[in-house]
């Protein structure tokens, strides 16, 4: 199945199309990102592990007044059985210049983790983490690089925690490269 879905997004992202865009800043117009991420870079990572994210920017409906948010979906699903996530929210981004400008992420996330510290670890493991909620909060720091008028690359750092509304809080931070393509 995870195969399926990343040949679906490499799919989607790499089709030539008649309209490419002229700016990657443009917020009219869609971005597809897709990217490796390493799982839980904290001092004493517990899911040392590699995850795939893809996600959807959507173009804004208020493009006249700066730094109006986008719209955000994504997913990233983790390789080894650890902790996947579905999110949505919305993006700030901000240009330094025509090649580089930092996107500001922030919204929610619907995990597969454990929520209660004391669940017996699956898969042989010796512990896990423990999310305390089934949804969370998830905000992202991005930092990108314009390669051309359709690409990017991206390095991010993101963090999902439920802000100690329950009684774990763990959280789970994550970086990693990502490319994007606008459309």
């Amino acid at each position: 199945m995870r195969i399926f879905v990343f040949s679906c997004i490499l799919s989607i992202m790499f089709v030539p199309l008649d309209v490419l865009a002229d700016d990657t800043s443009n917020p009219s117009q869609k971005v597809y990102t897709f990217g490796l991420i390493q799982q839980d870079v904290e001092s004493n990572p517990i899911e040392d592990s590699v995850s795939i994210n893809v996600e959807v920017l959507f173009p804004t409906k208020l493009e006249s007044i700066p730094w109006s948010p986008r719209p955000v979906i994504g997913a990233t699903i983790n390789t080894d059985n650890d902790t996947s996530q579905l999110y949505g929210g919305v993006a700030w981004q901000y240009d330094f210049s025509d090649k580089f400008y930092t996107e500001i992420f922030l919204g929610g996330s619907i995990h597969d983790g454990e929520e209660d510290p004391d669940t017996v670890p699956a898969g042989g493991r010796k512990t896990h983490r423990a999310y305390g909620c089934p949804v969370n909060f998830r905000e992202s720091l991005s930092f990108g690089w314009r390669l051309s008028s359709e690409y990017s690359l991206l390095a991010i750092v993101t963090h999902m925690s439920n802000a100690n509304l329950c009684d774990s809080n763990d959280g789970l931070t994550n970086a990693g490269l990502r490319v994007s393509r606008t459309f």
